[in-house]
């Protein structure tokens, strides 16, 4: 997990979903109690973390604890006070300029140019070769044989 996030949910989703975790102790301060809803490591800190998901993996008991303190600790985290959080981080950017006209034009000048450079029927070509590349191996697969004999005799049930 990145220490450098202004707000890291990957360990707070993975703890609202029961998973016993790991997580890096600056990132997850906020949300996660070590060694009560998660085990809590220094960032960049390898053998730490290491002895962190090998305590995991040797002790069920502490697994199972994590697991279920972090699915409380992630229920309590989350809704309002993370929805708060983020609105007053959004409160917080500075407004857009508006642009000048001539700004304006330029980049409506760049963006039909774009458009124009990228020709439709190249990309519709390559979309169509992957298409039927798929459809080949399908084709070729196994499923696909051991499916024929099936779909023959539901044609012939039909009729």
């Amino acid at each position: 997990m990145s220490d450098s996030a202004g707000f890291p949910l990957r360990g707070l989703e993975a703890m609202a979903c029961g998973a016993a975790s790991v997580l890096v102790r600056s990132a997850a301060a906020e949300y996660a109690a070590d060694g009560e809803s998660a085990l809590l490591v220094a960032p960049a800190d390898a053998p730490a973390l290491s002895r962190a998901i090998l305590r995991l993996v040797d002790e069920p008991a502490l697994r199972e604890k994590l697991a279920a303190n972090g699915l409380e600790a992630a229920r309590a985290h989350a809704g309002e006070r993370a929805d708060l959080r983020f609105r007053e981080f959004l409160d917080s950017l500075p407004s857009a300029e508006p642009l000048a006209p001539r700004e304006r034009a330029a980049l409506a000048l760049l963006g039909r140019e774009l458009c124009r450079a990228a020709e439709p029927s190249t990309a519709v070509r390559a979309e169509l070769q992957r298409a039927r590349e798929t459809l080949e191996e399908i084709y070729r697969s196994k499923a696909w044989k051991l499916a024929q004999p099936w779909r023959r005799l539901k044609r012939r049930l039909r009729r």
